[in-house]
């Protein structure tokens, strides 16, 4: 009795979160905006990161050099982001994963050294001096295989996840405890020894939770690791050969939005996911459209015009897909209003 006491409890507070107001068609419909970096020298603009107030990513120049990026969505301004090794700026920064944090912000990303094309991780704190900012990230050689590639993808408190290549094979995930400063593979496991995983990727990393792709000789499927239990769940967008998650973020109680893409007929598409509904993710007018990072029901990524020119954009996908004023909008709005309420209470009476 007392259990659905709470719950009548919680479902009245989130009817409080919902407009009842039937909304017409196209408040339905996902909205883009286009979001570029225009300072000097910017060719073309890729975001790849969001968390909170804050989204990452990187511009390109006419001599293809890339610098790192950093837009506050609160304040509405850029900061330039570039990794500095012996003091001078790399010629290539790529910024992925933000997490805020009390101060200032932790992002992780991948940068090139002059003359190499080999990728180089980094973890960076804006809270410290810039001599001490970057912490270099690289996947330790074994004496089988020499690490040639290392890309860190996000970052959730005290672990990072990302892909590190070897001379042996390309396509490993790791984790890297920041604290410990240890690194751990997490490649998915064979599904059979006749079924073997070719390629793992690590892509988004929320609490325990962790999103990407696997590749075997059934294809490649998206999946969801929980690091607690070891268990991998994996998806495949209906009909599709090929399906990636790019990021996650929470949604409830051990539920999860995602990000990515999916190829199908030839055409990579990107999606928003809720756990049950794909949403399709297209930019009006643009050539292709790629889903790189997701915060609550805000998906960030880049969109290629009739031009060839690379964009960023922000899209807000809605509460529901379905017919407003419909008992299953209805429900669907509920749902999403308890799941805010799920989240925000324990902050709410701990702090």
């Amino acid at each position: 009795m007392r259990r659905w006491m709470m719950r009548m409890a919680f479902l009245s507070v989130a009817l409080g979160f919902i407009d009842m107001t039937p909304a017409d068609a196209a408040s339905t419909d996902v909205s883009y905006t286009t979001l570029d970096y225009k300072g000097p020298g910017a060719v073309n603009t890729f975001l790849t990161g969001i968390r909170g107030q804050y989204i990452v990513g990187l511009y390109t120049t006419s001599s293809n050099a890339s610098h790192g990026l950093i837009y506050d969505v609160l304040t509405q301004t850029w900061k330039q982001l570039d990794v500095y090794v012996g003091g001078v700026a790399v010629p290539s920064t790529s910024p992925y994963g933000p997490d805020p944090v009390t101060g200032g912000l932790h992002v992780v990303g991948s940068y090139k050294l002059a003359g190499s094309s080999l990728d180089h991780g980094f973890y960076y704190d804006s809270t410290k001096p810039l001599n001490s900012a970057f912490v270099y990230l690289d996947f330790p050689s074994t004496s089988q295989a020499t690490t040639l590639n290392t890309i860190p993808h996000s970052v959730y408190g005290t672990q990072i996840v990302g892909n590190y290549d070897t001379s042996l094979k390309t396509g490993h995930a790791f984790l890297y405890n920041i604290n410990t400063k240890t690194y751990t593979n997490i490649d998915k496991p064979n599904d059979s020894r006749f079924n073997p995983t070719l390629s793992t990727t690590a892509y988004g990393i929320w609490e325990n939770h962790v999103a990407g792709s696997y590749t075997n000789l059934t294809g490649t499927h998206a999946y969801l690791h929980d690091l607690t239990t070891g268990v991998f769940t994996a998806y495949d967008y209906p009909k599709a050969i090929l399906t990636h998650f790019d990021g996650l973020t929470g949604n409830g109680a051990e539920a999860f939005n995602y990000t990515g893409d999916y190829l199908s007929a030839g055409m990579l598409t990107a999606f928003f996911f809720d756990g049950t509904r794909y949403t399709t993710l297209k930019y009006p007018g643009s050539v292709i459209t790629s889903g790189n990072s997701v915060y609550d029901r805000t998906v960030i990524g880049v969109y290629v015009d009739t031009t060839g020119l690379v964009h960023g954009y922000v899209a807000r996908v809605p509460l529901s897909q379905s017919a407003p004023g419909t008992m299953p909008w209805l429900m669907e709005a509920i749902s999403d209003a308890y799941n805010r309420i799920l989240r925000t209470l324990p902050q709410t009476i701990f702090g």
